[in-house]
């Protein structure tokens, strides 16, 4: 392999599985330069290793396979290669890409009637610092390591929270929460352009109020949500579950409602126009969300409740979770 790219498959499912970075690390042994390895399903996960190296899908890899001297019959033992130009471009640049991760937890909460997730944050090839005496640090070696997960999601919202607290040491974690809820968008393209509300946007069980948004989240100018004793309840709760509600074979409209209330923050009031969007399941027919008033004047430090009404007339459903009730800008 002195100077070429291996290409590596598992063919024999009796061979235990090996972890990526150690396939990449046998491929320099034997003089490889860089890997690619066919990953099993579509969503494989590259590890650093000792040399550069990724993840294929399977169709590419067996297209890969084709064109080898034999094609599918190719015999690795006996040698196999190809001068099928191959380039694997180093990555230095950063490229955001806003949707959804395939195996990012999704909601709801079963047992609590919470909309889960709360917020959602970058989570998929993180460059993250890794311990050296830990089992990432000891596969991948040295002390940084790329990684995926909610492992990485958490710490970029425990994060945020802590610059949110920074700003504001007066807030509770209600306040922080809800603030972070509140100014959330949907999924960002790298232009950092929201997604549109609508049949398009991820849905509220996906990614909760959406991307998390630091400045807008300190810059907070109001707080809307779910009121709460603050004991057994959050004091105030940025997101609402109708939870399971009975209108299978319904004959006539079940309706749904929840207090919303909104708390001034700035000192200075100000006049918010409120609308409802359909991001799960509330564009079809027969499901409909509204809001009530249309538009809000807060004197300064003050709060106001409002209406959120969910109505169903169809006959075919039985749960109906709205979508976020609470952005404010």
């Amino acid at each position: 392999m002195s100077g070429r790219i291996a290409l590596v498959k598992l063919t024999d499912p009796r061979v235990p599985q090996t972890l990526f970075a150690q396939i990449a690390n046998n491929a320099a042994a034997a003089g490889a330069v860089a890997v690619l390895f066919v990953s099993s399903t579509e969503n494989g996960t590259a590890v650093k290793g000792t040399i550069p190296a990724a993840n294929i899908l399977p169709a590419d890899g067996q297209y890969l396979i084709s064109i080898l001297p034999g094609g599918a019959n190719a015999d690795p033992a006996n040698g196999t290669m190809s001068t099928f130009p191959i380039r694997i471009n180093p990555f230095f640049g950063t490229v955001f890409v806003g949707q959804m991760a395939a195996f990012s937890s999704r909601g709801p909460v079963q047992g609590y009637g919470q909309v889960k997730p709360d917020v959602s944050a970058p989570g998929v090839n993180v460059l993250a610092a890794m311990p050296p005496a830990s089992t990432l640090g000891a596969l991948v070696g040295g002390n940084y390591g790329r990684i995926s997960g909610t492992s990485m999601a958490t710490p970029h919202t425990t994060g945020a929270a802590a610059l949110v607290r920074q700003a504001h040491p007066d807030w509770s974690p209600d306040f922080v929460r809800t603030a972070l809820i509140n100014t959330a968008t949907n999924m960002r393209d790298a232009s950092g352009a929201p997604k549109a509300d609508g049949a398009s946007a991820d849905a509220v069980n996906d990614q909760g109020g959406g991307l998390i948004d630091v400045y807008h989240a300190i810059k907070a100018k109001a707080l809307m949500g779910v009121a709460g004793d603050g004991i057994s309840q959050p004091s105030i709760l940025a997101s609402h579950s109708f939870a399971e509600v009975p209108v299978v074979n319904n004959r006539v409209t079940s309706t749904q409602s929840v207090a919303v209330t909104i708390q001034d923050l700035s000192g200075q009031g100000g006049t918010y126009n409120l609308a409802a969007v359909a991001n799960r399941d509330t564009q079809l027919n027969g499901i409909g969300i509204s809001v009530s008033p249309s538009s809000v004047s807060l004197p300064a430090g003050a709060r106001q409740r409002l209406t959120r009404t969910s109505r169903s007339t169809a006959t075919s459903f039985a749960t109906l979770t709205p979508p976020r009730s609470t952005a404010i800008r």
